[in-house]
């Protein structure tokens, strides 16, 4: 059961119902349920033709591009609907093959396109789609779902504190129990500590771990600063410029940098 959005979810049930043929974009932050949400509709209707397209790769190749171009060729009896996750990671030659589907859309088929990055998708495909933009949930409906998966108090106060809006978010990470346990050991070590840590490290995808820590760095920071704001405390340049350059950091994991020195030099100046 999906907690929330509930004017999203009653517009969607009623698109999907009434629609015969057009695009939807489902927008908005990352691990908020629109994917789920879409996907418990369309599957609670057993005579649709449902096709789902979703991969932990960082693209989606042009092949499931094409594939898709072939399907909307195919004649359908039944309502079709094609639901695909993370569209952004279609690269620009990839869109353009569905651009083309979308325009001159051979039979009766609906597209479902789920992103949490929504400027990547290409203007052309933008403007010929409805876009629903979702929100962040609120902190108790997180705390609601976290504690229907059981997991304990110690690690449902842990993820409050990184990702209180975002479900989706809290629970892959409770999941991902190697990089869990090292995220408890991490906050408690001394900034030489920290810097072995990631020496010593044993994660088998490298940039996943640097980028998903850089993302947690900027969280827990970023909340450490409100708090302080809160309060009332004097605030630093520091304060600041660690999120900051965290920032510039994160925008750059695309790229082939050495990510143990770079880290290393942030803990080194900031802690």
């Amino acid at each position: 059961m999906i907690h929330g959005h509930e004017k999203e979810k009653n517009f969607l049930k009623e698109w999907l119902v009434n629609e015969k043929k057009g695009v939807l974009i489902l927008s908005g932050p990352e691990g908020v349920g629109k994917f789920n949400l879409v996907k418990e509709i369309i599957f609670s209707f057993e005579n649709w033709e449902k096709i789902v397209i979703q991969t932990k790769d960082k693209i989606l190749r042009i092949e499931t591009a094409r594939f898709l171009e072939r399907l909307s060729y195919k004649k359908n009896k039944e309502k079709r609907v094609i639901l695909v996750d993370d569209f952004h990671k279609l690269k620009e030659e990839s869109q353009n093959v569905i651009l083309k589907t979308i325009e001159e859309p051979s039979s009766s088929t609906l597209f479902v396109f789920v992103t949490h990055k929504f400027r990547k998708i290409l203007p052309t495909i933008r403007s010929r789609a409805i876009v629903l933009k979702f929100g962040f949930l609120e902190k108790e409906l997180t705390f609601k779902i976290l504690k229907e998966r059981n997991f304990s108090d110690f690690e449902i106060d842990f993820v409050l504190k990184i990702y209180p809006f975002q479900p989706g978010k809290a629970i892959k990470l409770l999941e991902e129990r190697h990089f869990f346990e090292y995220l408890k050991k991490f906050f408690q070590m001394t900034s030489l500590e920290k810097i072995n840590s990631l020496r010593l490290k044993n994660f088998p995808d490298e940039d996943s771990f640097f980028r998903n820590l850089l993302e947690i760095l900027i969280l827990v920071y970023r909340q450490d600063l409100i708090e302080k704001i809160k309060k009332g405390s004097q605030l630093s340049y520091k304060d600041f410029d660690k999120i900051k350059e965290l920032l510039e950091l994160y925008n750059e994991t695309e790229y082939d940098f050495n990510w143990d020195l770079q880290l290393t030099s942030f803990i080194l100046n900031y802690g």
